[in-house]
């Protein structure tokens, strides 16, 4: 009886220990950064092109879950107002981030106003199947439209 108790024990173990090696996947927000960029100015009715990239800082490869896009891009004017309508498909598309790997996107939009506009983007996906939201702010830059 003791040799039986023995094998279940060590077996027991092993399931144990073996669990508990493996590393889970699932990250938090400080293994991504995102950045913007745009030029410092741009001509009124000039596309304007800004581009986002999010980095994945950590040591993990992950795959992303996400709408048509990664990001979703923000231009509001002097006041404060979205000047820009940014639609994006449902979320059906995988990419995979592998680590300190980055993923771009371009956007463009034509400003028919001069003035100085503020510029950024957030990124929104999941990791594989989970239901967790990531959001990641890109940092903010003024364009001005001459």
């Amino acid at each position: 009886m003791s040799k039986k108790y023995f094998v279940i024990l060590a077996i027991a173990l092993m399931v144990g220990i073996t669990g508990c090696s493996n590393k889970s996947k699932t990250p938090d927000e400080s293994s991504f950064s995102a950045t913007i960029t745009a030029p410092n100015s741009s001509k009124v009715n000039k596309d304007l092109v800004m581009g986002a990239s999010l980095k994945n800082v950590s040591t993990e490869d992950y795959e992303l879950t996400h709408a048509g896009g990664v990001f979703y891009f923000s231009v509001k004017d002097s006041q404060g107002k979205n000047v820009n309508q940014f639609v994006m498909t449902l979320p059906a598309i995988r990419s995979n981030l592998k680590s300190q790997d980055e993923l771009r996107e371009q956007y463009s939009h034509k400003l028919d106003t001069p003035g100085v506009y503020e510029i950024s983007a957030i990124a929104k996906f999941s990791i594989g199947d989970e239901k967790k939201e990531y959001i990641i702010n890109t940092n903010t830059m003024k364009v001005e439209v001459k």
